[in-house]
């Protein structure tokens, strides 16, 4: 019997040792977890250096966010009573609860002829939000085709090389000096030529 008590007393000792080294250690994935909000400088502009985002200071930033859709078609289906969320600072704010930094705002090309003027107020609204959570945004041209022509397949245009510079013409010069636009998405969907 006293030859089986120091086997257990050997492993109970080392389990709890083990126990203890995974209690009492720094997180695993240090990555998850939340960032003191005075380690924190917003905004700033980043850049790419190699395959890593890094900030004024070359410190990587990995972003963690949320996609939206279209800032046109939340407020067209608002309008129309179809019960959907409401494009509003509320949005912004759960984001922001949810520890979101990021979001992505579409921008499709036929909303963008319809109606450009109220899509750069939806934008303008958005930078606004942005700011007031803390937030980035980064604007994408919703569109998809092969490059060189825009089409996405031979009966489909979603938008003209004409369209497509002049979209991107007029948004990076209206927001180059706007840190909150952290990034542009120029195509949403590359594809080869059909």
């Amino acid at each position: 019997m006293n030859k089986l008590i120091i086997p257990i007393v050997v492993i109970i000792v080392i389990a709890a040792g083990i126990g203890g080294y995974f209690i009492f250690q720094k997180p695993l994935f240090p990555d998850n977890q939340p960032i003191p909000k005075e380690s924190v400088v917003y905004p700033q502009k980043f850049h790419v250096e190699g395959n890593k985002i890094v900030d004024e200071l070359g410190k990587e930033v990995v972003f963690r966010g949320l996609d939206m859709v279209t800032t046109t078609y939340l407020l067209k289906m608002k309008q129309k009573g179809r019960g959907l969320v409401a494009w509003n600072d509320d949005i912004f704010r759960q984001m922001s609860a949810w520890g979101s930094k990021i979001t992505r705002i579409q921008i499709p090309p036929e909303e963008w002829k319809e109606d450009r003027a109220n899509a750069i107020k939806l934008i303008n609204q958005t930078i606004e939000w942005s700011k007031k959570y803390n937030m980035y945004i980064y604007l994408e041209y919703d569109i998809a085709g092969f490059p060189p022509t825009l089409n996405y397949d031979k009966e489909s245009k979603s938008a003209t090389k004409q369209d497509f510079i002049g979209f991107w013409d007029e948004i990076s010069k209206k927001y180059k000096d706007e840190k909150t636009v952290a990034f542009y998405e120029i195509m949403n969907e590359p594809t080869y030529s059909s």
